[in-house]
């Protein structure tokens, strides 16, 4: 279940970011006329993969080095 989840959202992600990169980018540049669109685009979803880290729940405890984790 977890490989799975992992693997669609990774799916999800790289289609729509990556997919329809050339899409947004140029029509970024057509809109703003600026070269700097494609720097915008990557700049913006770096913000979002942040927010996103920003908004996950630590859900254990646990010496990360023994590999003990201790659940909740």
């Amino acid at each position: 279940m977890r490989a799975t989840s992992l693997g669609v959202i990774y799916a999800l992600g790289v289609t729509i970011f990556g997919g329809f990169a050339q899409f947004i980018v140029s029509g970024l540049w057509r809109m703003s006329g600026s070269f700097y669109a494609p720097a915008w685009y990557v700049l913006a979803c770096g913000v979002i993969s942040l927010i996103g880290v920003a908004l996950f729940k630590e859900t254990g405890e646990g010496d990360v080095d023994s590999g003990r984790m201790i659940s909740r």
